[in-house]
């Protein structure tokens, strides 16, 4: 699935939008993010969401000869976390001489721990493309390389690599998933609806089965992800929204958008770390921190468009081909 569709544009600005209210609610806030009824909620399906956009695109790339894919997937999800590392690397060494506090972690555990979703997203790629590459027969090396995946307990891929593969397939028959839209979206979501009823209970707390409380994430998860695809694809149809768009046009920066949002929380959290714990609890996590994600993504939005027409800038820190 190589060509543009505008509604997955603003669908993919939507799920960028939902990663930096979670991360208001993380960063911000001496709670545990985990007791935050918004973040519990936004976690749900927001990742997996992200993961099957990523794959629903992926399938040209898996057709790529070996080191051209390798090369391709390093350059756009690996090089800007080793260039943002870097500079991050910087301040921690610094940070003690502007506020007179040591960074508890080693100069360069910002190369391990940071951009953790790009790392997974390389990962799944790779698990994708070996499957692909030594199974030929679509029906078989899905369900083999998802087995894998519970595997990899690095960078979340057990959890997001179902959702991605599950885009892959998506992806792979758009003509079908098109013309059902209507029909995926409204199984699908009611589905995810009734799954959030007990989501908070049965996530966050002891499970009587570890094999129940995974397939249950999973399944809330991907069911959520693909209604909202199917919404996206189906509302296409119907607007047909325009190139010039300013909602799809943010939606293509969504890479670059996700980097320096990073960046934003962890100079604050660094440097002027200020925490919101005198304000009502409902307020800040239903108003306040969706409108200051809404501010942070304008802002990164205007700041990836700024890189990006620094040709060498714009892949060291965005990875951005063109």
């Amino acid at each position: 699935m190589n060509q543009r569709i505008y509604s997955i544009d603003i669908l993919k600005l939507f799920a960028m939008w939902l990663v930096i209210w979670g991360h208001m609610l993380q960063f911000l806030l001496s709670s545990h993010y985990l007791d935050e009824p918004a973040f519990v909620y936004i976690y749900s399906f927001h990742l997996p969401l992200f993961m099957m956009l990523s794959g629903f695109f992926a399938g040209h790339a898996l057709e790529l000869p070996i080191g051209q894919f390798v090369w391709k997937k390093f350059k756009q999800l690996l090089l800007p976390c080793f260039t943002w590392g870097t500079l991050m690397s910087l301040g921690n060494m610094i940070q003690p001489f502007i506020n007179g506090v040591s960074v508890d972690k080693t100069i360069f555990s910002t190369f391990i721990t940071n951009f953790w979703f790009l790392k997974s997203l390389f990962l799944c790629f790779i698990l994708a493309y070996i499957g692909k590459l030594c199974v030929k027969k679509e029906w078989l090396y899905i369900p083999i390389t998802i087995i894998a995946s519970q595997w990899i307990p690095i960078y979340s891929v057990e959890w997001m690599y179902p959702s991605f593969i599950i885009g892959v397939l998506g992806g792979s028959h758009y003509d079908e998933w098109r013309s059902h839209s209507l029909k995926i979206s409204a199984i699908a979501l009611p589905l995810f609806l009734i799954c959030l009823i007990g989501w908070g209970k049965y996530v966050f707390t002891d499970s009587p089965s570890i094999l129940y409380l995974r397939l249950y994430r999973h399944f809330t998860g991907i069911i959520g992800s693909i209604g909202l695809i199917a919404s996206a694809l189906w509302l296409e149809q119907r607007w047909k929204f325009s190139p010039n768009n300013i909602l799809a046009r943010c939606g293509q920066l969504t890479l670059g958008i996700y980097i320096l949002q990073t960046f934003i929380f962890i100079i604050h959290n660094r440097f002027c770390p200020i925490m919101y714990d005198h304000i009502s609890p409902l307020l800040f996590n239903l108003v306040i921190a969706p409108l200051g994600a809404m501010i942070i993504l304008v802002v990164c939005s205007f700041g990836t468009w700024i890189i990006s027409k620094i040709p060498i800038i714009k892949t060291l820190m965005l990875g951005y081909d063109k």
